[in-house]
């Protein structure tokens, strides 16, 4: 069941996450990755923004960085959300600007109009503007609803 939000959308660029494919949002998710998915406005480039809903938690990690721990994905920078902050992490997320979603995580705009997401411990995660602009377009399309998950 999706949601239907006045975003202020950040749409910046034509070429989410890579090249544009012409992908569309009645396209799923693709999953893959030991059940982290990304948009389906990604492209199959290893530059994307990754979701894993967990039970009570959602676990948000950058797809550039999985080849760099492959032979040891448990260290693979990830920032874990209690679920129950999730629906006010994606209304932040589409607004494009900087945000702190109930002291879990903090979003900030970075380089080159790109996003930056922050733990309370430290864990920083920068996508670049096409990989945030892919999520986005995600969000919108109801592909990173908790509800979707089940």
């Amino acid at each position: 069941m999706g949601r239907v939000h006045p975003w202020n959308r950040c749409r910046r660029i034509l070429a989410p996450c890579g090249s544009w494919t012409g992908m569309s949002a009645a396209k799923p998710a693709t999953s893959k990755n030991g059940g982290f998915f990304k948009s389906s406005h990604s492209n199959d480039g290893p530059a994307c923004v990754e979701v894993k809903f967990d039970g009570n938690w959602v676990r948000v990690r950058d797809s550039k960085q999985t080849r760099e721990y492959a032979s040891a994905p448990a260290m693979q920078p990830t920032i874990s959300l209690p679920a129950a902050h999730w629906a006010a992490f994606l209304d932040a997320a589409v607004l494009c600007g900087p945000a702190v979603v109930d002291e879990v995580v903090t979003i900030e705009p970075a380089r080159d109009n790109g996003m930056t997401l922050r733990s309370p411990d430290g864990t920083a995660l920068t996508y670049t503007s096409h990989e945030w602009d892919a999520f986005t377009s995600g969000i919108e399309a109801g592909e990173f609803t908790l509800a979707g998950a089940a």
